[in-house]
């Protein structure tokens, strides 16, 4: 039975993926992804291009850091402790530490 079920799944994300491209029959608006784009631009709005590649030893050094101890007052707590990657650098804390 999972098995269909993944069959039906994986089967309706190609079709779906398909639909991406189409444009809508004549007569209707424009999608809303085109009105967006389309008002945006107006505004000298530019998409945010691809990430430049980074440097996996600069990454390394960040995530050394990130967890490293010895660089707080009393060398016991890291900024992940209180920023923690898992909450993308956020904490669910009221008031600081």
């Amino acid at each position: 039975m999972t098995r269909l079920v993944g069959t039906i799944c994986v089967a309706s994300l190609a079709l779906l993926g398909g639909c991406d491209e189409m444009t809508p029959p004549e007569g209707l608006p424009p999608a809303i992804d085109a009105q967006l784009r389309q008002d945006l631009s107006r505004w000298g709005v530019i998409p945010i291009g691809a990430m430049p590649p980074q440097d996996p030893a600069l990454v390394a050094l960040g995530q050394a850091l990130m967890f490293d101890k010895i660089l707080s007052g009393n060398r016991d707590i890291a900024c992940a402790t209180c920023h923690a990657p898992v909450q993308h650098g956020g904490d669910d804390a009221a008031v600081e530490r």
